[in-house]
């Protein structure tokens, strides 16, 4: 109280507007007659000490020592860590290529298939600092035209195709997300449900099972009931 009081005087304010305030918080009890108002002035001008410059002194020392808490806005709790951008808590290796069960196209550009990168491509990833080259799920698209080449092994591939790197993925024991955005492609994301039990082996075929069922969103137009085969590739 004798803080609010020094305070409002070292403002000018007049002890009529003090009582006022005080009223007005809930602080004090009903407002004193004038006689009683200019009494209590002397007594509060009594009470305060001011120094050479005129300014008020009373209580600083104590006042200064009060923990800060009292005086301002509690301090703000710490604000959450944001989630990763690039998360995979999945235990079984869901390493491969998911090859679309029907059409998935936007534009001239045709989806062929979802890459999830080897355990290696992974450490790789993380060891670079999450080096945006070295991102481990992508998806490619190959264009409409493209003619398909082969390689020695008899391993097809498009003549024209791009590669979009994911900018956000997450990647569960039993869901898989996917966020990106390409210059030629546009916005890309995929969600789903992944199947442990559909991953095959090396240079094993598919089974014709869905290994990743979900949907998809590709530049604004949303397919459901999507899926794809699993494939570990050569």
């Amino acid at each position: 109280m004798r803080v609010i009081i020094a305070a409002i005087l070292a403002g000018g304010l007049s002890l009529a507007a003090l009582w006022g305030a005080d009223k007005y918080l809930g602080i004090g009890g009903a407002v004193p007659a004038p006689e009683e108002a200019e009494d209590a002035a002397d007594a509060v001008d009594d009470a305060v000490d001011e120094d050479e410059n005129g300014f008020i002194a009373e209580d600083f020392e104590d006042v200064a020592g009060e923990p800060v808490e009292e005086f301002f806005e509690e301090e703000a709790a710490p604000v959450e860590e944001a989630a990763g951008r690039f998360i995979n808590t999945a235990e079984t290796d869901y390493h491969g290529y998911y090859m679309p069960s029907g059409l998935i196209q936007t534009g001239d550009w045709v989806l062929r298939h979802i890459h999830i990168g080897h355990a290696s491509q992974f450490e790789a990833f993380e060891e670079s600092g999450q080096d945006a080259g070295l991102v481990p799920v992508w998806i490619e698209f190959m264009h409409v035209d493209s003619e398909m080449l082969t390689t020695e092994e008899g391993f097809e591939y498009p003549s024209e195709s791009r590669r979009v790197l994911a900018d956000r993925f997450h990647i569960g024991e039993a869901n898989f997300e996917f966020d990106a955005s390409h210059d030629e492609i546009g916005d890309v994301y995929v969600y789903g449900s992944l199947d442990a039990e559909q991953i095959q082996g090396p240079v094993e075929g598919t089974t014709g099972i869905p290994a990743l069922t979900g949907g998809m969103e590709l530049n604004g137009e949303r397919l459901r009931n999507v899926s794809f085969d699993h494939w570990y590739g050569h």
